[in-house]
């Protein structure tokens, strides 16, 4: 079954911080950022039948904004090559974790991402995107997808396990898969020194913990604060390198298993990305005049 369903824009008063950034800018060319606390634009569950819709704005500059679209599926069905229209009157440059389409007159169409183009019963996906001119609002907003109900599978054989004798389930909902693949951020602290490496889990299976590699080494573990449902995101706060080259990966873990993220390169404190076997020091090649 098709669902059209038009989800109406309702202003909302409430206000809630946001810890991540998405770029970093470098001290000489940084914008003069406006601080702007994040915006619940949308009410929460707007009409039945469909996945709910929230918008914020993260963050805003003297040329352009940044926002952030999060569709959380509360129903029992699973929606496949879904599709979401909105109205928006300033120009998107960018989007990441979905596909975007521009149907002019300032219409837009979202499509799933490539890797995964079903919106499961419970998942969230975080849809972030980068905008020219002022803050405004989206509107008129558009979502339809072909539902249906994964069935429940029961082996008759091996009855389920209830834990413990109180008849209390081990484990309620296991994790379907693995994660996501994560990604790795960086901010820096121009001001006040030292920069901030980031995971951020997207969309899919949550996480029950993660893991952050810095060269290679195991730098840091801890679990998320909430293992619920995506998107996920922790970060390290990182002083104590001021000179240097430094690569960052991270793990995203939960009991089905482990997906690592591509390594991240950043430099510190104005060293040399250049590496020459045999002649560098550690985490800088050493320079020579001649």
């Amino acid at each position: 079954m098709i669902h059209w369903l038009r989800l109406l824009t309702n202003p909302l008063n409430n206000f809630f911080h946001q810890p991540h950034r998405s770029k970093d800018y470098k001290k000489n060319e940084r914008l003069q950022m406006e601080p702007l606390e994040d915006r619940s634009l949308l009410a929460s569950h707007p009409l039945a039948d469909a996945p709910d819709v929230d918008f914020s704005i993260s963050d805003n500059w003297e040329s352009g904004h940044s926002a952030e679209l999060v569709l959380t599926n509360d129903e029992l069905s699973t929606f496949s090559n879904w599709q979401l229209e909105f109205d928006y009157e300033q120009t998107i440059t960018t989007l990441w974790n979905a596909e975007v389409t521009h149907l002019g007159d300032g219409r837009y169409r979202v499509t799933p991402p490539s890797w995964d183009n079903t919106l499961d019963a419970g998942e969230s996906l975080a849809i972030g995107f980068t905008a020219d001119g002022p803050v405004t609002e989206p509107t008129n907003f558009l979502f339809n997808g072909s539902g249906h109900s994964d069935p429940v599978v029961e082996d008759p054989g091996n009855p389920p396990d209830n834990g413990d004798e109180e008849g209390s389930p081990t484990n309620p909902n296991p994790p379907a898969a693995a994660p996501n693949t994560p990604s790795v951020s960086l901010l820096t602290h121009w001001e006040t020194g030292g920069y901030d490496v980031s995971i951020n889990l997207w969309s899919g299976p949550a996480a029950e913990s993660w893991k952050l590699y810095e060269n290679g080494e195991l730098l840091h573990e801890e679990a998320f604060a909430s293992t619920t449902a995506t998107p996920q995101s922790a970060s390290l706060q990182i002083t104590d390198n001021t000179y240097g080259v430094f690569t960052y990966r991270v793990e995203a873990i939960n009991a089905a298993g482990i997906t690592s993220s591509e390594e991240v390169s950043h430099v510190v404190g104005g060293a040399s990305v250049i590496g020459i076997e045999g002649v560098d020091t550690d985490g800088q090649a050493l320079q020579v005049t001649i």
